[in-house]
């Protein structure tokens, strides 16, 4: 007879067929979940997709009602959006990014204050405990501005460890070094890369797009 499930694991994406249409968000979300869909008999995973803020919201609520309902604590939650980074003195208005409504389409660090506070896995000489990662651009990145999302996450929330990219992020099929994903991939991970924008200002010739090594996110704990 199969256990029941003793924790939870979430992996939120940025669902957007008109400016996404080939799911990238969603594989990445999809590769990531693999490993706890693979042990169903112990954690519930769920996959949701979001297109608004306001979906966002929602998605958190349902999670909240989940949890509390069956007592499962979340010991894994991975954000997979687009974010924003400004480094004027309107960069709180900045953070998690969906489609515009209306003008309203940024999850701010007021909005990620006001969330309700979700059951975590706690920390335990037998369990590392929980972690939230968020997979956009610049959500561990303070230079420049007074917060990231990922900090403000960790000061909100009783979440062991958020990790957030430290540069820019892109699709890649491998983990550690960039490589441009194709429409057949199952493996995609959205995390920053030495190229491109994350490379140096004054970067000239063959290594001007750096060597795309993986960058680590910046940790929260």
């Amino acid at each position: 007879m199969p256990n029941t499930p003793n924790k939870m694991a979430v992996y939120i994406y940025y669902h957007n067929l008109i400016l996404v249409p080939d799911r990238a968000f969603e594989r990445a979300a999809r590769c990531a979940a693999a490993y706890t869909l693979a042990t169903p008999n112990s954690t519930r995973t769920e996959i949701i997709g979001v297109t608004f803020k306001q979906d966002f919201l929602n998605a958190w609520k349902s999670i909240l009602d989940i949890s509390t309902a069956n007592k499962y604590p979340i010991w894994i939650m991975e954000v997979f959006t687009h974010a924003s980074y400004d480094t004027d003195e309107n960069n709180n208005i900045n953070g998690l990014e969906f489609a515009d409504n209306n003008g309203n389409h940024t999850l701010t660090r007021v909005d990620i204050v006001d969330l309700s506070k979700l059951s975590w896995m706690s920390k335990t000489p037998s369990s590392s405990g929980s972690k939230l990662v968020l997979h956009g651009c610049n959500t561990g990145k303070t230079t420049g501005r007074n917060w990231c999302p990922a900090q403000a996450f960790k000061d909100t929330q009783s979440v062991t460890c958020v990790y957030g990219e430290a540069g820019y992020a892109y699709f890649s099929k491998t983990y550690n070094k960039y490589e441009a994903i194709s429409p057949s991939d199952t493996s995609i991970y959205l995390q920053a890369y030495r190229r491109k924008r994350n490379n140096s200002e004054d970067a000239v010739g063959p290594h001007a797009l750096g060597d795309g090594k993986l960058i680590p996110p910046n940790k929260f704990s």
